[in-house]
């Protein structure tokens, strides 16, 4: 068995995520000491060397302290890193919704934009087919006039024909 309790001075419960972190630093360090003695040494430490001087140094209560600061530390950090980026992105959101909103008009203004234009559209059409049928009344009053000269009806035919006479139920 162990003759350490690293870990249980580190890690309060399972769900203690900084003392998880702590245990990682402290995991971090051990590898380093190990693989700085095998680079000194030519050789691994044996597990009696590594319990009398690395764990007997990392036990100690301001080697623990500073893990555990360590681990707030990162935690922080991590933390910040994590809002920040949160923010930014709600900021972006806020954003894009403001602007798509004071481009989308309200649904009250696209109705009266449709009436509006529908109102218009028909005004340019009424007036234009009446222009026409003006147009063709006109030629129609032309041609007539110019057909009766060419044939050479008389005025009192054409009077008539403009004036036709009242029926006796009008009179």
């Amino acid at each position: 068995m162990w003759k350490h309790n690293t870990f249980e001075k580190l890690v309060e419960s399972k769900s203690d995520f900084t003392g998880m972190v702590a245990y990682t630093i402290y995991k971090n360090d051990k590898l380093s000491w190990i693989n700085d003695q095998k680079n000194k040494n030519d050789e691994y430490p044996s597990q009696n060397i590594i319990d009398e001087y690395f764990h007997s140094s990392a036990e100690s209560e301001p080697s623990i302290e500073r893990y555990k600061e360590q681990a707030v530390s990162i935690v922080n950090r991590f933390i910040s890193a994590t809002i920040s980026e949160e923010m930014d992105n709600y900021k972006n959101q806020v954003r894009d919704e403001t602007i798509i909103e004071a481009v989308t008009p309200s649904w009250k203004k696209r109705i009266l934009d449709g009436v509006i234009i529908t109102i218009v559209t028909t005004s340019i059409v009424t007036f234009t087919t009446n222009l026409y049928w003006f147009n063709n009344k006109i030629q129609e009053s032309k041609d007539r006039e110019a057909y009766l000269e060419k044939h050479a009806v008389p005025k009192e035919l054409i009077e008539l024909l403009n004036n036709p006479p009242k029926k006796d139920s009008e009179n």
